[in-house]
């Protein structure tokens, strides 16, 4: 399903908003994306065999004595990916088909095109000592995509709140929950307030790639 995506909003597409519009109702018919609301999407990124490799790759990493950076300032359980020696996949990820999607869902916010990036895992779960929930806040990218890459749970959503500069101030009334499956991305402006709820049982497993442009910063 990822690739039709990457073949709807390729880098030789058109970018008329009317013809964006156009090809999203397509892929909805089809089944490839769904509009949660106004640049909020949802689709199918990876195969459930990749992202159980992917966990695997992580616990031999966690479990091995190799120096370990935390993946960001607000989570302390996850793995940074450049650690894995994963850029080669990651770089062709983010700059040959994540950069024309965002460039089409997301023009005032990329319209210069993704050339840097950070991709890490977090984990959610429901023990004491482990991180069970993230505040509300918004993240340091122009474009976010975060992928559940495994864990059974309960609760645990991801609510999004709108956009800390062109929304009101947020409230309960704003919030959108999202549940993903495994191997289904949520992508969404780096500006766009969210949290995640706390896991009330079992764990969740998120890959999220904080997608960034040096044009717009």
């Amino acid at each position: 399903d990822f690739p039709r995506l990457v073949q709807a909003f390729g880098p030789q597409t058109s970018r008329s908003p009317a013809q964006i519009r156009s090809t999203i109702a397509q892929l909805e018919e089809e089944g490839i994306i769904v509009t949660i609301r106004d640049k909020l999407w949802s689709f199918p990124f990876l195969t459930e065999t990749f992202c159980a490799q992917l966990e695997e790759e992580t616990a031999h990493f966690n479990a091995s004595a190799c120096p370990k950076g935390r993946p960001n300032t607000m989570n302390r359980f996850g793995v940074l990916l450049k650690e894995l020696g994963m850029e080669s996949l990651w770089d062709r990820v983010v700059f040959d088909y994540l950069s024309p999607i965002a460039d089409r869902l997301f023009s005032t916010a990329c319209e210069e095109g993704l050339d840097s990036y950070r991709a890490f895992t977090v984990s959610y779960e429901a023990s004491d000592g482990k991180d069970q929930a993230l505040a509300l806040h918004y993240d340091n990218a122009e474009v976010t995509l975060n992928v559940n890459i495994g864990g059974e749970w309960e609760g645990g959503q991801v609510a999004f709140h709108g956009n800390k500069l062109l929304d009101p101030p947020c409230d309960h009334t704003t919030r959108v929950p999202v549940a993903l499956r495994r191997g289904h991305a949520v992508m969404h402006e780096g500006l766009e307030l969210h949290e995640a709820e706390p896991v009330l049982r079992g764990r969740r497993h998120n890959l999220i790639l904080w997608c960034r442009s040096s044009r717009v910063r």
